[in-house]
């Protein structure tokens, strides 16, 4: 009888055992999104700028889903998507170029690109299915703004000397 039992359980446990072409395996994919990169991973603040991103995602769910891609620009919690591409189902990867005026945050959030996968088509109010964030850093904008140039004229100026009359400051 326990001859019987042992060779029973082993039958049944055959299809437990992990690796490829487990069924249990299948069961425990999910819908997934994930940035691979981000390019530059660094920019000026208040300057468009051109973002290479590579996504990577899992779709178990749907035949088709919707892959979202923005970046926080109008606010530190709300994200603007500027760019969307169809999926089928399955595992897969792509690049977008995406162009973005960088915002600063600091110190208390900072400027990010967003991703997410929902279902396609979506209704007009939906959940993503996954999603996944990475900030990038800003640097401050050192262009013309700060610095601007004026027209002087030799009348107006004013020479500091020191004792041989040498102009030594204006």
């Amino acid at each position: 009888m326990n001859k019987v039992f042992a060779f029973s359980l082993l039958a049944f446990c055959v299809g437990c055992s992990s690796g490829d072409g487990d069924p249990l395996q299948s069961e425990i994919s999910t819908n997934n999104v994930e940035i691979i990169s981000i390019s530059p991973d660094t920019a000026e603040e208040g300057v468009n700028t051109e973002f290479t991103v590579t996504i990577s995602y899992e779709l178990v769910d749907f035949d088709q889903g919707e892959v979202n891609i923005g970046f926080n620009v109008d606010e530190q919690d709300s994200y603007t998507i500027i760019y969307d591409q169809v999926v089928s189902k399955g595992a897969g990867s792509f690049t977008a170029i995406i162009s973005a005026v960088p915002v600063e945050y600091a110190p208390n959030g900072s400027f990010e690109v967003y991703a997410n996968i929902s279902e396609y088509p979506h209704p007009n109010t939906w959940t993503p299915l996954a999603s996944d964030f990475k900030a990038i850093v800003i640097t401050q904008n050192m262009g013309a703004t700060l610095f601007q140039s004026m027209d002087l004229d030799d009348y107006n100026l004013i020479c500091y000397t020191n004792y041989e009359e040498q102009c030594i400051n204006f």
